[in-house]
């Protein structure tokens, strides 16, 4: 099996080396005593993996999978690059394989959203939001397939820590059918079959929460929706195309009533006793 690499790696000397690695063992073991001497003895806090076994990520992304808040922040503190992504994919795997494909760009927080790990989760939002403009989005991390975690409970905790999260996830008008970036809503879609109580409920929470009939950027509902039905049109999934765009007019009328109600509020009850 080979890892094809995103980008090359910075090369170091064997004795930083067995230092990094000594961070990055004590990381998955959860050992914070370990990870703290490592890096005091100058341990790199972003230091990747063995990339030609196919292990490139960094101390901070085994701590968020395993969801250890006191070793995310631990690394956090000296420095680690919570922006740090996952650079490497299972080349061989037409079918996905064992998913590894998929998380390819994830960064730590993507992790720790798409596995359950509040406690990492919370961990990350306590610092101020730093994620760079072509990174996967943790939303889009939560509405994968597999998904360990209740949208409903981390969505808004993101949305609340980053609104800009919404325009945050690969969406390039010329690749989108290309299967290199996706909007919000597609992911929706994918994630989990839109039929099911479930499903319904993603595709609404995206519709409500993450689209906007008055954007101009990525997050624009109508611009996703055309995505959306060109997605599902592709399986002749008529019925998946109304309930699209039901939930988008009905997304498109409670907008128009809150601009309407903001515009010309409605008059506050009077106070005045009739006859005085």
């Amino acid at each position: 099996m080979k890892y094809p690499l995103a980008r090359p790696l910075k090369k170091v000397t064997k004795a930083q080396a067995a230092l990094n690695r000594r961070l990055l063992d004590a990381a998955k073991a959860g050992d914070l005593d370990a990870a703290r001497q490592a890096l005091a003895d100058g341990a790199d806090p972003s230091a990747r993996g063995d990339s030609t076994k196919g292990d490139d990520e960094t101390a901070l992304h085994y701590a968020a999978q395993a969801n250890h808040p006191r070793m995310v922040r631990l690394l956090l503190d000296h420095g680690a690059d919570r922006t740090a992504e996952r650079l490497q994919m299972d080349w061989d795997g037409g079918d996905g394989g064992d998913g590894d494909w998929c998380s390819v760009g994830w960064t730590p927080l993507n992790f720790a959203v798409y596995l359950g790990a509040l406690d990492a989760v919370a961990e990350f939002l306590k610092d101020e939001p730093k994620q760079h403009a072509d990174h996967w989005s943790p939303l889009d991390a939560a509405l994968r397939e597999g998904a360990q975690v209740d949208l409903a409970v981390v969505g808004p905790r993101l949305l609340a820590w980053n609104p800009d999260l919404v325009r945050v996830h690969n969406l390039f008008e010329d690749d989108v059918h290309e299967g290199r970036g996706q909007c919000l809503l597609v992911a929706a879609l994918t994630g989990e079959p839109w039929f099911t109580v479930e499903g319904e409920a993603r595709v609404r929470w995206v519709i409500t929460h993450c689209l906007d009939p008055y954007a101009t950027g990525d997050d624009n509902l109508d611009r996703c929706v055309r995505f959306a039905v060109d997605h599902l049109d592709q399986d002749r999934d008529e019925a998946g195309i109304a309930f699209v765009e039901a939930c988008a007019a009905e997304r498109k009328r409670a907008g128009f009533l809150a601009v309407a109600k903001t515009v010309n509020p409605s008059p506050k009850p009077s106070t005045t006793r009739g006859g005085l």
